[in-house]
C-alpha cells in the first residue's frame, strides 16, 4: 500500500516524532479523531512487513478541512510516531478526498462514526 511505503521511508529516513492534539465536535459532525481499528479485518497490531508494525493510528479531520493522518510504527523494537497532515474535501456528504501530504490523494467514505479507506487494495477502518 502506498501509505505504508511512504510511511516506512519517512520512518526509516527521519525517525519523526511529533504531537497531535485532538479537537473533535460532537456526534454528528465528520470533524474530530478517528482511531485507527483494523487493516484489513485484523485487529492491531498488525505485521506489515517482517519485523515491521503498525500498533496505532488515527485520522484527525478540522473543522478548517486540514487534516492529520497519524501512525505508530514499530520497527525491531523501535516505536515511533509518524504524521501526515493535509487537506480534505467532503464530496456528496459521505466520501472524503484527501489531499497533500507525503501519502498523496486518496479517498475515504464516512458512515456514522466510520471511517474506512481503501488505497490499493488494502482497506483501514477508523472509529471515532
Amino acid at each position: 500500500m502506498r501509505l505504508f511505503r511512504i510511511l516506512t521511508v519517512a520512518l526509516l529516513a527521519g525517525r519523526l516524532l511529533t504531537a497531535c492534539g485532538d479537537d473533535g465536535t460532537g456526534p454528528g459532525s465528520i470533524f474530530g479523531t478517528y482511531t485507527l481499528i483494523t487493516i484489513n479485518g485484523e485487529e492491531l497490531p498488525v505485521e506489515i512487513a517482517p519485523g515491521f508494525e503498525i500498533t496505532a493510528g488515527s485520522v484527525r479531520l478540522n473543522s478548517d478541512n486540514t487534516y492529520v493522518l497519524s501512525f505508530t510504527l514499530r520497527l525491531d523494537g523501535t516505536t515511533d510516531t509518524v504524521d501526515d497532515p493535509g487537506t480534505f474535501t467532503v464530496v456528496d456528504g459521505s466520501i472524503i478526498q484527501f489531499t497533500g501530504g507525503e501519502a498523496g490523494n486518496f479517498s475515504g467514505t464516512v458512515s456514522g462514526n466510520t471511517l474506512t479507506i481503501v488505497e490499493e487494495g488494502d482497506t483501514l477502518v477508523f472509529r471515532k
